[in-house]
């Protein structure tokens, strides 16, 4: 009997919707203004979710494990 082995990936999901983003997913900061105490506004791509409409307004991702994904992908 042969093993297979397999990954664990982690998808980024919608968090208000559980909808896994399928899209290359970016983020850009800002440097046009030259202001001393200005802070660069980051840009997400993609934007919004494209099933529930919702505007990503920033980006977590998980840095220790044991990681509990099931609010991630629970759909209230």
């Amino acid at each position: 009997m042969s093993e297979d082995f397999a990954t664990i990936q982690f998808l980024p999901v919608c968090s208000n919707c559980g909808h896994i983003i399928y899209d290359i997913i970016d983020i850009t900061k800002d440097q046009s203004s030259t202001e001393i105490y200005h802070m660069p506004h980051p840009r997400i791509e993609p934007g919004q979710c494209k099933r529930c409409g919702a505007i990503f307004e920033q980006i977590i991702i998980p840095n220790r494990l044991p990681f509990n994904n099931k609010k991630e992908f629970s759909i209230s």
